[in-house]
């Protein structure tokens, strides 16, 4: 996914100088002062909001960060230092820079969200920070496979039918689709290389993939994305179930046994020594 960052008025300015920082700014104070940010969404993408949370006691405290409102298909969460947090620890008199990410489905129907950001003390006194986010809907790209769980043996080479529509209102040129496959299996083919969709259209990738003979048995994810230059689409996961094929037994068992026989032989030839 690809973080979209928009550039939001700061509640005090100070922010700016200390974080220096030109993404998304916005700010909310422990004392409960309270702005509204709006944020552009794009389908399929991560939109991030930056915001720096203000202690204006005389003593250090720990806020507890979440959030409300949020749909259950979208993944939010907070990042201080480029690390995930529910927690931040702040001085007297002091702040912290925090990030608010959240993850956009890339088939989501939701036009505009209002959730609240909130920062609860220790004592459950809470802050809270209201953020719009309002779908920008020109680019959206979505990839499907109609095939819940793919079936094949050992040495197999099973093809996918992966279809992708353009769920945006432009355009779209040049989609090429990657593939993730699991260790030692060899993507033999992809066509078309690139697909071209007008707004609303589909079309279809066909992806071959050679499975190794000397693998073992069990179920393995083909992980999917479809992108060009404007938009990237969710992953989509392809399970293929492998079993061992009864050849690729009696193939081990022949050389075992040749091998065995190749020993005995060799023994009663030269005894032991």
């Amino acid at each position: 996914m690809k973080t979209k960052l928009k550039i939001l008025p700061a509640l005090l300015f100070t922010a700016l100088l200390f974080t220096g920082m030109l993404p998304s700014q916005a700010t909310f104070a422990s004392a409960g002062t309270q702005i509204t940010a709006a944020n552009e969404m794009v389908s399929g993408e991560t939109t991030s909001t930056t915001i720096a949370v203000w202690n204006t006691d005389t003593a250090e405290h720990t806020y507890t960060l979440t959030y409300d409102y949020l749909p259950a298909d979208f993944h939010g969460y907070f990042m201080q230092n480029n690390t995930v947090t529910d927690t931040v620890t702040i001085p007297a008199s002091e702040s912290a820079v925090l990030a608010f990410l959240v993850d956009v489905p890339a088939d989501t129907t939701t036009k505009e969200l209002h959730i609240s950001l909130n920062a609860v003390k220790e004592d459950g006194t809470a802050n809270t920070f209201p953020v719009t986010y309002t779908l920008n809907n020109e680019y959206g790209v979505v990839i499907s496979n109609n095939v819940t769980l793919i079936k094949a043996t050992n040495g197999d080479t099973i093809t996918l039918d992966i279809g992708v529509t353009n769920t945006g209102t432009r355009d779209l040129s040049g989609l090429a689709l990657s593939v993730d496959a699991p260790y030692k299996w060899i993507t033999e083919n992809i066509t078309p290389e690139n697909i071209s969709l007008k707004a609303g259209e589909t079309g279809v990738y066909k992806v071959s993939l050679i499975i190794p003979t000397s693998g073992q048995a069990g179920e393995y994810p083909v992980k999917l994305t479809c992108s060009n230059d404007q938009v990237t689409s969710s992953e989509l996961v392809a399970s293929v179930a492998v079993s061992t094929s009864v050849q690729y037994f009696w193939w081990i068992a022949g050389v075992v046994a040749v091998v065995l026989v190749f020993t005995l032989l060799y023994f009663k030839k030269h005894g032991r020594r």
